[in-house]
């Protein structure tokens, strides 16, 4: 298997997968190529008039068709996006066949790292997509070792779990944790920046399923004793950890964390802002790899193959969808690869 699904992509071109009406795809050859989140396409023809090369008198000609199929497939393994093309016409399939392929690498990601950030509204989408599922897995795992034991590695597994499941479900799924990154980050807060802890985790409308990450943190308890006659204190210095939030109340957040409480284990755990004294949180949504938006290949298929017709006057036109598609021979898109024509693989 190449190193990336975009690369070394089987066209298969002569098993005819693009002649079907629908077109079959993704064709087989694809399916084997890499694991696939979701995939779509697009078809139309449009009709053309050539003179008759053994009668040029002959009126009004040669009646043949100009094809466009458009597939677009989303890789699993990083949710970006290949495009391939497929154009010819019906007089000679052969000789006119040509193929194009382009990559599109995971929108929610710009140059340079950049990360689209997602409005309020789909940030809360995806806590209704992919909270139940995170939830789900951690409390289940309670008592037990999840992967190697350690705290990320719950965080990790969980949301694996839930990619399969978001996908059953027909959304796609939640990109996979990164280092100590999972998801769009939705409250960065340090201690010694002196904003109060009051009213942040509302603000920040943290919520169950999101996924928390301490640094440096401090936390200090004063446990009242006798009626009030002694007091006692507690001290807890967290130096990098992971838990998953299991819910919110005021400056408290409640988790299920590993390696915590309990060496290497899944357990509940709570940690109150109100008493940290130093260090940093910060909170991650896990978001899906386009910008969560269901069905979004749809419309990136559209979004993106907007070309102009060029016809000789009065011919008519017929579509099968409700975009624009150039004639091959006329107007090439720029933006594709081009590959040889007839390319078997």
């Amino acid at each position: 298997m190449s190193s990336h699904p975009s690369e070394n992509i089987p066209l298969a071109l002569s098993t005819n997968w693009f002649l079907a009406t629908p077109p079959t795809f993704p064709y087989p050859e694809l399916r084997a190529h890499a694991p696939i989140s979701s995939a779509t396409y697009t078809w139309e023809y449009i009709e053309r008039i050539d003179p008759d090369p053994s009668n040029l008198n002959t009126h009004p000609g040669v009646l043949s068709q100009d094809w466009t199929v458009i597939g677009a497939v989303q890789w699993e393994l990083d949710m970006s996006i290949t495009k391939i093309r497929v154009q010819w016409n019906t007089s000679d399939i052969t000789n006119t066949l040509r193929s194009d392929i382009k990559h599109l690498p995971s929108s929610a990601h710009g140059p340079r790292g950049y990360t689209r950030e997602l409005t309020r509204e789909q940030l809360l989408l995806a806590s209704q997509w992919y909270a139940p599922h995170i939830l789900s897995f951690a409390r289940s795992r309670l008592g037990t070792t999840v992967a190697d034991g350690e705290c990320w590695s719950l965080a990790s597994a969980a949301l694996q779990h839930t990619r399969g499941a978001a996908v059953r479900e027909g959304h796609e799924p939640p990109q996979p944790s990164t280092g100590r990154v999972h998801g769009q980050l939705v409250l960065d807060w340090d201690v010694s920046s002196l904003v109060p802890a009051a009213g942040i985790l509302q603000a920040a409308d943290v919520r169950a399923g999101d996924v928390l990450e301490l640094s440096d943190a401090h936390f200090r308890h004063i446990r009242v004793l006798l009626g009030g006659l002694a007091s006692g204190e507690e001290n807890v210095q967290v130096g990098e950890h992971t838990a998953i939030v299991d819910a919110v109340e005021g400056e408290k957040v409640s988790v299920v964390e590993q390696n915590a409480r309990v060496e290497r284990e899944v357990s509940v755990g709570a940690y109150d802002l109100g008493e940290m004294v130093k260090g940093r949180v910060r909170v991650f949504r896990p978001v899906g790899g386009n910008g969560t938006e269901k069905m979004s290949l749809n419309g990136l298929l559209l979004a993106t193959d907007h070309f102009v017709f060029k016809l000789p006057p009065g011919l008519g036109v017929v579509y099968s969808g409700d975009w624009h598609a150039a004639n091959p021979r006329e107007t090439p898109d720029p933006e594709f690869q081009n590959p040889p024509p007839h390319t078997t693989l």
